[in-house]
């Protein structure tokens, strides 16, 4: 989640910007250095999301059953979704980027009242922007309640997973991925903001929460280090070779359209980061209550929900500034997660512990919110306490 927050500090600064993904600002007179960090965090982060999220699924569905599981899902997920759509997220989004398209002078006030642009915005104005994937997310999970009775591994396949080692399940993996990236590579190389999902981007995240489904029986193995070394080396290497061809001047379009082992080279970057980060993240001690891990695991969720404006509001700011666009890119992160840890605390954690005190209890009390049984709950597993839940 808080990648997220970095992602989009990068967003206006890159040489090669992402088609159709509209940014109040734009400075790209830099070099590949910003393009690469950007590409490598792009390249795992949400897949690694969606892998986590049917991961954990089954045991939520086990527990809750299909309907209660249903339910969870459209009050977690729906929610911030509706309230973020229409209330106070994407309308301030929707100022912000105004003011830097006048700004950067391809708008006119006029056109911010009658909300209509020009120079290719209009096209790629309306949509859930960020928070698609809580969109995706919630239509994977009410489909897997739906079919949650078919979508149970059969034994022989829990069996013959089990068996393999984790490298030889990423490589199997990896291969559905590369199909879909061969036959339509936008589901990585452009940005689709539009109020339903695009077939092959659904497909393609699809899988990851399929795959996590599919091997939650055996995901102990992944706990290996010797599986986090040879995935971090398979990553690097692949990495490597799809940084070599951006280097040479060759759009992330035409490298995923490759027939030269570029694009299996960017499925197995993907899945070998999935494996190192599951594998270090089960090695990994529970984070202390009051510990800077806990501390920002209780508040990923929400910032990644409202840090946009925050975001766009220090980049608009500093556009024309003449300092590195690399400063420009921290300096907006760092603004933006404090605003948001500042609005969490001040704004958004009193009304939480209100409802949790009109619904009996408190916010931590008999409601049962704050039980180990709530705090183990399964997906989306960027937090564990219902205060962040926006």
């Amino acid at each position: 989640m808080l990648l997220g927050v970095l992602l989009h500090g990068l967003v206006p600064y890159l040489r090669d910007p992402v088609p159709h993904l509209l940014w109040a600002v734009r400075e790209t007179d830099g070099g590949w250095t910003l393009d690469g960090l950007y590409w490598w965090i792009h390249g795992f982060r949400v897949p690694l999301f969606f892998f986590i999220a049917g991961l954990l699924a089954p045991r939520s569905l086990a527990r809750r059953g299909a309907m209660g599981f249903a339910r969870q899902r459209l009050v977690r997920l729906g929610l911030p979704l509706i309230v973020g759509l229409f209330t106070v997220v994407m309308p301030a989004m929707y100022l912000v980027w105004a003011w830097g398209w006048v700004r950067s002078g391809l708008a006119e006030p006029a056109h911010i009242m009658h909300v209509r642009f020009e120079h290719g915005l209009q096209q790629d104005l309306y949509g859930f922007a960020h928070l698609w994937f809580l969109q995706y997310l919630l239509i994977f999970s009410l489909i897997a309640a739906a079919f949650s009775g078919l979508l149970r591994t059969p034994g022989w396949v829990r069996r013959a997973v089990g068996r393999l080692h984790p490298i030889a399940v990423i490589l199997l993996l990896a291969l559905p991925t590369s199909t879909v990236i061969a036959v339509d590579p936008r589901p990585l190389t452009e940005f689709h903001n539009w109020f339903w999902p695009r077939g092959a981007e659904f497909v393609y995240h699809g899988w990851f929460y399929l795959a996590g489904w599919l091997v939650s029986g055996s995901i102990a193995k992944w706990r290996e280090a010797s599986v986090a070394v040879a995935a971090g080396c398979t990553a690097t290497i692949a990495f490597v070779v799809v940084a070599a061809a951006l280097y040479e001047g060759r759009t992330p379009s035409g490298i995923m359209r490759g027939f030269d082992g570029e694009r299996a080279a960017t499925s197995l970057f993907t899945w070998g980061m999935i494996a190192v980060c599951i594998s270090w993240g089960l090695r990994c001690r529970p984070a202390k209550q009051g510990g800077v891990v806990r501390y920002f695991a209780d508040r990923a969720y929400w910032i990644y929900v409202v840090h946009p404006p925050f975001v766009g509001l220090v980049q608009v700011a500093l556009y024309g500034v003449p300092v590195p666009l690399w400063l420009k890119a921290l300096t907006s992160c760092l603004l933006a997660t404090g605003a948001c840890l500042a609005l969490y605390t001040l704004v958004w954690r009193p009304i939480w512990s209100r409802i949790g005190d009109r619904m009996g209890g408190g916010a931590s009390g008999r409601s049962g919110v704050n039980s180990p049984r709530a705090q183990t709950d399964a997906a989306p597993a960027t937090h564990r306490h219902p205060a962040t839940t926006p």
